[in-house]
Parts: structure tokens; sequence; C-alpha cells
């Protein structure tokens, strides 16, 4: 038996970013013959961009199926998905596959 689902979605995120940038300057002699030579160097620096235990909300949707193996046992086949609004300028989009075996009784 098929079935289809969506709703809300809410959660906790920790969004953590960094970026390391280095930088080399190098001038080059009038003559080709010359080595070139490394002036100034910048870096490395890093920055970083923490956010811990943010609040996140969303949809969530999905497929699935069920199928009866005996009058008591059944097995289960389900995809879904959820999105987040953006939480720092960051995209959170989670799709997760299930499969499971039931038992009625």
């Amino acid at each position: 038996m098929p079935y289809m689902f969506g709703g809300a979605a809410v959660g906790i995120a920790n969004v953590n970013r960094s970026a390391t940038v280095t930088s080399v300057r190098t001038d080059f002699p009038d003559d080709p013959l010359a080595t070139p030579v490394p002036t100034s160097f910048f870096g490395p620096t890093t920055q970083t961009d923490n956010r811990l235990n943010v609040f996140a909300y969303g949809v969530t949707a999905g497929l699935g199926v069920d199928a009866a193996i005996t009058p008591n046992l059944f097995l289960r086949g389900e995809w879904e998905f959820i999105q987040f609004a953006p939480i720092a300028g960051t995209t959170i989009a989670v799709n997760t596959l299930r499969a499971g075996i039931g038992f009625k009784f």
C-alpha cells in the first residue's frame, strides 16, 4: 500500500564555518633569465564563524510503501526529504531512505 506525507520540521543546529587565506606577492625582474623573487607574504589568516544551538525550521515530505508478506508481517520502504530555512547563509537539506519489517499482533 503506497503512502505519502508532509509537514513541518524543527531542529537545533550547530553551524561551523572557516576559511584560511594565504597570499604571496612575487616580483618578476625585467631580465628573462633572472629568478622571480617573492617579496611579501600574507597569512595564513583564518576566519571562523561558529553558531551553536540555533533553532532551525523547515518543511518535510516523503513517499513510502508497505507490502504484506503474511497476514501479520509486512515490509516497509520510505524516502523522506527535509529542507530547513537558511542558517547564517547556509542551506541545509536532508534526504533519508528507510527500510523496515513490521509485525502486527
